[in-house]
């Protein structure tokens, strides 16, 4: 077995059961945590909403850990899936340094993962769990990303829920921390 090996199933074989945004101010200030569609969870439902918000809010920076490889992938899918216009995300037309879903535009998405590993030169082992942890944060406590399925199957989307404001709330700390690392905040800002 390849040492990277996972049973987890790839996103082109899922579709979004939750969606949780946390809204961030100019300063950095965590202002709101929103899981889409809560309580009724419907895959379509959260991806037009995703979609139609990204767009209401003025295309603001989408931040994850790892999202270039599953998370924004799952969306467009999602949205391809279900039929969500997102014609400001695939700008098509637009120079290829300035479209969103560039891998170097940092403006239209930020995934730390790529921040920290130099844009895949390097492997992060660990992913967002091991990053929060060396933060003193608490990381993955008893849920896991491969874990979801069962949970859903199970009936479990109030742990999923609580799941994924978990994983928001680790990518936070994780994005202020990298803000002191590049410059624009400082370690007592950070830190208050």
């Amino acid at each position: 077995m390849e040492k990277y090996a996972s049973d987890f199933i790839p996103y082109t074989f899922q579709i979004p059961i939750c969606v949780a945004v946390a809204k961030v101010s100019a300063q950095f200030q965590l202002i709101d945590l929103v899981v889409l569609d809560e309580p009724e969870f419907r895959p379509h439902v959260i991806t037009e909403r995703f979609w139609r918000g990204w767009e209401t809010y003025r295309r603001p920076t989408l931040v994850s850990f790892n999202g270039r490889a599953f998370d924004v992938p799952l969306l467009e899918l999602a949205a391809f899936r279900f039929g969500v216009s997102a014609p400001g995300w695939f700008n098509v037309t637009g120079r290829s340094y300035e479209q969103p879903r560039g891998r170097y535009n940092t403006q239209a998405h930020l995934d730390l993962c790529e921040l920290l590993t130099n844009f895949g030169s390097t492997r992060f082992t660990g992913g967002l769990s091991a990053a929060a942890n060396i933060l003193g944060k608490p990381g993955k406590m008893d849920v896991q990303g491969d874990m979801v399925q069962d949970m859903f199957d199970a009936g479990r989307l109030a742990e999923i829920n609580d799941y994924c404001r978990c994983d928001v709330l680790d990518t936070y700390f994780v994005f202020l921390r990298t803000r002191v690392v590049v410059g624009q905040l400082s370690l007592e800002a950070e830190q208050p």
